[in-house]
């Protein structure tokens, strides 16, 4: 539709909010295909191979079709283990992006950017919203094609971002 409707040819970026809901359509549409009840618990160990190709179809291939800038959101998730001088206490031990059938483990493949937002406290109570863009040990998946900072504080909006956007989007 976007590439096709008269409609959307001005529209030059197009956005998906979230990736997690795709991820949902994409186990929907591999179950339907199966002939099974859409239940995301009746995916099997055998529809993972067709729910990987479908994810590859839907982020790269129909999206790269398009011809507009693509922008992603995506859940993570939080890999911790217990301290070892505390079993109580868990430690962050790095992030994942949360899409299933191990397709968040390549998804950086996907795109050629990917970034992370972390809310952090800021002196005074404050809390600070920092973008992260640089590949890191907690997050591998990280990566930058248009020369931002490792770090950059978006906590008064993305306007600092502009003249890294300059053109792109």
């Amino acid at each position: 539709l976007i590439r096709t409707d008269p409609a959307h040819a001005k529209t030059r970026t197009v956005f998906v909010d979230s990736l997690s809901h795709v991820n949902e359509f994409i186990i929907r549409c591999v179950l339907k295909i199966q002939n099974k009840t859409k239940n995301i618990g009746d995916m099997e160990a055998r529809d993972w191979g067709p729910f990987k190709s479908r994810a590859y179809e839907l982020l790269v291939a129909r999206l790269e079709e398009t011809g507009k800038t693509i922008l992603c959101s995506c859940h993570e998730i939080k890999l911790t283990e217990s301290d070892k001088q505390n079993i109580m206490v868990q430690n962050v031990i790095g992030y994942e992006p949360f899409f299933q059938g191990k397709v968040g483990d390549t998804i950086g493949a996907f795109f050629t950017d990917v970034w992370r937002l972390d809310v952090k406290q800021a002196p005074g109570g404050k809390t600070q919203t920092i973008l992260q863009t640089i590949r890191h040990p907690k997050c591998e998946h990280l990566k930058n094609s248009i020369g931002l900072p490792a770090e950059v504080d978006v906590t008064e909006g993305f306007k600092v971002l502009a003249p890294f956007m300059d053109g792109r989007v």
